[in-house]
């Protein structure tokens, strides 16, 4: 029979049978099949060897200079994501872009369980501002903040790894602009992972509708009313009181579409960044989250509660509900998370989409 692993190989029944009608002798027998055994081995190393030898492949880069350095972009982080996850760090930080309205204090929350020593021993890090306070009104401070909290990550977080040790990280409003600061993503992961440790960046994501919804609860908050809550969507650069979900993902609360960006080339971005430094990305599936979570850190189970749910019931009209479901299609958020789940959920998969 020929080797599993090698399907060229010779086979040694042959041999066998000579040896065994060649001789009465058991100690013959037995010399002669373990010689025979032994050679086959040796050759079948040496086939197999040769052959593996011979493979070669070959990698076509576009002659377009954006194109090459995407492509070579692209294939690094891949070749040095995959080396870093088949060698199992075992130290790494953990990083967490908190989009409101997703249940990201349930995670956050949940991920402060692991600070204490005798459940992970992990720091936490995290440095976000509001951008609006109901007595003081608007302040554009979004800048200092992201240079804050980045200058806080290559300071106290990223630095000096230590074998099996954990952190925590959390970026929230006013924390990091991903379109404009993709440079520090990179700078992040090349950095901790020189250590021989990971950095596994995670976000969690929502219907858009429902997140919309959700959302009006900071109405009040914001001294505004229903019927101005989503005027600013009718428009392509306004910021407005509160930001989809694509809309914080690129620009979090700083300048809304400075470009002035057709929703197609926001979404193209967005899935740009997801795939290229998120290693976890889910809609909804908090029990996902953290299944994944406790895989890559090795961390004890601890129960993951509700946080910051909202009680009390919003109130919308059919049209309502159609006008905002208008205008977020339009802003490009019901592609974004229908590609979302395509890309890492396999949604629709089932019907070879």
């Amino acid at each position: 029979a020929k080797h599993k692993g090698c399907p060229n190989a010779s086979p040694i029944t042959k041999v066998i049978t000579m040896a065994y009608f060649g001789t009465r002798s058991i100690v013959n027998l037995m010399t002669i099949f373990l010689f025979a055994l032994a050679s086959y081995q040796i050759g079948l190393s040496s086939h197999c060897a040769s052959s593996s030898l011979n493979y070669s492949s070959t990698h076509h880069i576009d002659d377009n200079d954006e194109v090459k350095i995407a492509s070579l972009q692209q294939k690094s982080i891949a070749t040095s994501r995959a080396s870093v996850q088949e060698s199992q760090p075992t130290c790494g930080v953990l990083f967490f872009y908190h989009i409101p309205s997703t249940g990201g204090s349930t995670i956050n929350t949940w991920l402060g369980k692991y600070t204490p020593e005798k459940f992970g021993n992990s720091t936490y890090y995290t440095y976000w501002m509001p951008d609006f306070r109901k007595q003081k009104g608007w302040h554009d401070r979004h800048d200092k903040s992201e240079q804050r909290f980045i200058s806080g990550m290559d300071r106290k977080v990223i630095p000096e790894l230590q074998p099996y040790e954990w952190r925590i990280s959390h970026a929230h409003i006013n924390s990091l602009h991903l379109n404009t600061s993709e440079d520090v993503l990179y700078r992040w992961r090349s950095s901790i992972e020189s250590q021989g440790c990971r950095l596994f960046n995670t976000i969690v994501f929502r219907d858009p509708l429902s997140h919309t919804l959700s959302l009006y609860k900071a109405a009040d908050r914001k001294n505004s009313t229903q019927s101005e809550w989503a005027k600013h969507l009718h428009s392509a650069t306004d910021r407005g009181m509160w930001s989809t979900q694509l809309d914080f993902f690129l620009y979090n609360r700083g300048r809304r579409n400075p470009y002035n960006l057709p929703k197609e080339e926001k979404v193209k971005r967005a899935m740009e960044l997801l795939e290229r430094h998120f290693d976890l990305v889910v809609v909804s599936n908090h029990e996902y989250y953290m299944k994944r979570v406790l895989e890559v850190t090795g961390w004890n189970y601890q129960k993951m509660r509700s946080r910051n749910v909202y009680h009390i019931e919003n109130v919308f009209s059919k049209r309502e509900v159609e006008d905002l479901m208008k205008s977020i299609r339009e802003n490009g958020d019901v592609d974004f998370i229908d590609a979302v789940k395509m890309k890492f959920e396999g949604y629709l998969s089932q019907y070879g989409v």
